[in-house]
């Protein structure tokens, strides 16, 4: 009897503790979580995965590499792909709300990917890319965005990626894209000094468009064509998001639209193009929604307007802490008719080298600009400080730079829709020589409806000027008569017409 009773034992014992095999794959143990226990399955060698992975809610440990010849295989619903030292190779994997677990990187080789990834962490790293300027990286790079929301995703990469398609027909549609986000943080650590370059001529190296929420956080774009050096695209395009950061960002020669069709590296007509439609380093375009967009502690270099915004109704814009280098306009406003209503707020910001004929800062129409603690630097004489027609906009700026004009063409409608300059408080401290606080008689004509015709609206400002400014007469055009100015120099004012203001100096 005590034996019969052993050997029941012993049987119970196997039963209980010897591993199971189904279909080529091993079941090892069970795993805890918040939604009940997951089978661990450990997938073996040589059997397809498509046969091995039938049940939902299993860890799938892959210690193997599988070449998947071109299968497409479906996860099962929540389960947890495992890698301890294998990979996938050469087809297509459609997750199913998995979650991946990988401390290793390429686990994904040549793998196509789509369905819905859980992860609240998801690492670049883990897919294979191509690094090779004859490749478009964007095309795998948007599968794996397309898959993933509301978790942190890495670009923890250490070679350079390439993005866009070849050298004159590249299209936004093949560039970097976050498209529709409720909750997406794009974070490249400072260790990791990849730089995102494109390959297209047109679009932005990377787009944030109808996103609820949005971060991106010290990514590194170069928007020159890997071809043709300067000529390139956007850097990070933002377009009808509702909220969205851009922060520690490092952005270099966006230049679209500059250069002629044939990429031969001339630029058109032998000068940059139409006024604001060449490449930006960060692009903020109206939508159809209100947009809350904070853009702090970039630095953008070598392209032909560092940050743009063409504002949507009721945008409330924050620039802070950016740095702007050697750009041809480096900070562009423009409201694009009357009836939008936007805020604006620059502070901290650092504007040097500015290249272009025109002002370094063009506000076009803006209403509703607060800009504080704004620096103006460089060696070569700079056009004109501030351009375009503005109001209701309360602007104190530092000028360290030698200038034509502290405000250029300010009176004038800068397009056929745009409003009145009107109750406008400027501050300027400057430390070198400017010629003209106002000047309106400058040969930057606003053009309207293909002609020079101009059409002069008036304007009011309350203008502080310390420093080396000096006090030549305010340039207006001749049918000024009504026009009330005040123009503190220290603590003397000046008020009146503009006639009566020149001859009391």
């Amino acid at each position: 009897m005590r034996s019969s009773n052993a050997k029941f034992v012993v049987i119970l014992s196997l039963l209980l503790f010897t591993p199971l095999f189904s279909q080529g794959s091993e079941t090892t143990s069970v795993k805890n979580s918040s939604a009940g226990a997951y089978e661990c399955v450990i997938l073996r060698k040589g059997v397809p995965l498509g046969r091995q992975m039938k049940k939902k809610h299993v860890v799938y440990e892959i210690k193997y590499n599988f070449d998947l010849r071109g299968e497409t295989v479906l996860i099962p619903s929540d389960c947890i792909l495992k890698f301890n030292g294998g990979h996938l190779a050469n087809g297509t994997i459609v997750f199913n709300n998995t979650i991946i677990e990988s401390a290793y990187s390429d686990v994904f080789n040549q793998i196509a990917v789509s369905g819905s990834i859980a992860n609240r962490e998801v690492w670049l790293s883990w897919w294979k890319l191509a690094y090779n300027m004859h490749s478009n990286d964007a095309i795998l790079i948007n599968q794996v965005i397309e898959a993933i929301d509301n978790c942190i995703f890495y670009y923890d990469i250490k070679n350079n990626i390439y993005v866009g398609t070849d050298k004159t027909d590249g299209s936004s549609e093949e560039t970097i894209a976050f498209l529709n986000k409720h909750n997406l943080t794009i974070i490249q650590p400072t260790e990791y000094y990849t730089i995102l370059r494109g390959r297209s001529t047109t679009g932005s190296v990377v787009r944030c468009k109808k996103n609820k929420y949005i971060i991106i956080d010290g990514l590194k774009v170069d928007g020159g064509n890997v071809y043709y050096k300067k000529w390139g695209e956007n850097g990070i395009g933002v377009v009808g998001n509702e909220k969205v950061l851009i922060e520690n960002c490092s952005i270099k020669n966006c230049y679209s639209n500059c250069f002629h069709e044939t990429a031969s590296g001339d630029m058109t007509n032998k000068t940059y193009p139409s006024w604001g439609s060449g490449g930006k380093g960060i692009q903020i375009e109206g939508g159809t929604v209100s947009t809350q967009v904070t853009i702090r502690n970039n630095t953008i270099k070598t392209s032909y307007i560092g940050i743009s915004n063409n504002a949507s109704n009721l945008e409330n814009i924050t620039l802070d802490g950016n740095y702007i280098d050697s750009c041809y306009m480096s900070l562009v406003l423009l409201r694009l008719n009357n009836n939008i209503k936007m805020n604006v707020n620059v502070s901290n910001t650092i504007i040097s080298n500015n290249t272009g004929d025109v002002g370094a800062i063009c506000m076009g129409n803006v209403a509703n600009v607060n800009m504080f603690n704004t620096q103006v630097r460089g060696y070569d004489k700079l056009k004109s400080l501030l351009r375009g027609c503005f109001s209701y906009c309360n602007i104190q700026m530092i000028v360290n730079q030698e200038c034509e004009n502290l405000i250029d063409a300010a009176l004038y409608r800068d397009n056929p829709e745009g409003s009145e300059a009107l109750h406008n408080s400027v501050m300027i401290i400057a430390d070198k020589s400017c010629d003209y606080i106002i000047n309106t008689s400058s040969g930057v004509i606003p053009k309207k409806d293909g002609s020079t015709h101009v059409e002069y609206v008036g304007g009011t400002f309350d203008i502080t000027v310390q420093g080396g400014v000096n006090k030549k007469s305010i340039v207006l055009p001749a049918d000024n008569r009504t026009t009330q100015f005040k123009v503190r120099m220290g603590d003397v004012y000046k008020s009146g017409t503009v006639n009566t203001i020149n001859s009391n100096r």
